[in-house]
């Protein structure tokens, strides 16, 4: 489920970025890695 969360976030989120600028997407890329982080320790505290 969190996987499928995580490709829907990104499809989300590249079909929204598709008109923004280089410095939105570096931002969006920045807190998406965070987010991939936090998913990972999610998961490693769920097993």
């Amino acid at each position: 489920m969190a996987i499928t969360l995580f490709y829907f976030i990104a499809f989300f989120s590249n079909v929204l970025l598709a008109p923004a600028s280089f410095t939105t997407l570096g931002i969006t890329v920045t807190i998406g890695t965070f987010g991939l982080l936090a998913l990972v320790v999610l998961i490693l505290f769920l097993f």
